[in-house]
């Protein structure tokens, strides 16, 4: 039984040629997405590796949104950080909402209960988003403009644009910039 199977090994292994034949050398790209719908919902998840040192990875999740004509990024995280993969993950993020027809329109909420020593807001302002709120994106512009860090402390949770929504006057007590992130909150806190 065993002499059998020894001499099928030899008969395949005498067959086989490494490398193939056809074999044709390729140039890999820098960075590689891979696509995935989520099981839940409407969310979509994209993957990016670089594929040349430093290696690293960033994530991002985001989902349609139809009422505000454009898409919301959920989730944004990139390793090793300042690799260039979170910018490149913010211009797919563009492109795909070019592609779904909301000409290249989409929101994110900057957290920095994942980095409270790094926030974010900084990172998308040169991006070239911003809040809807004048003084605290002038606030920001001064940090990059002085290569301050921004923590936590200095930027709480906030909502930004891309590209950057235009500031509103107030009328009747409460900005308009208010009255979208009041609707975004309560939608986000229906997805929670």
């Amino acid at each position: 039984m065993e002499k059998k199977s020894l001499t099928m090994i030899n008969r395949i292994s005498n067959q086989l040629k490494y490398p193939p034949l056809k074999y044709i050398k390729r140039e890999i790209p820098d960075k590689l997405f891979l696509f995935k719908k989520a099981d839940f919902g409407n969310i979509n998840d994209v993957v990016m590796f670089s594929t040349k040192p430093p290696f690293g990875e960033a994530r991002m999740s985001y989902f349609k949104s139809e009422s505000r004509d454009s898409i919301g990024i959920t989730m944004l995280l990139s390793f090793p950080r300042k690799q260039g993969l979170g910018t490149e993950m913010l211009r797919l993020a563009s492109k795909i909402s070019q592609q779904e027809g909301f000409e290249g329109r989409f929101f994110l909420v900057a957290d920095p209960s994942f980095t409270p020593n790094e926030a974010p807001h900084l990172f998308y302002r040169k991006f070239g988003m911003n809040t809807g709120n004048k003084n605290l994106d002038k606030k920001m512009d001064a940090f990059i403009k002085k290569g301050k860090q921004g923590t936590y402390v200095d930027f709480p949770r906030e909502f930004m644009y891309y590209p950057p929504i235009p500031y509103q006057q107030e009328k009747n007590g409460i900005s308009i910039y208010k009255k979208l992130k009041n609707t975004i909150m309560e939608y986000i806190n229906t997805l929670l």
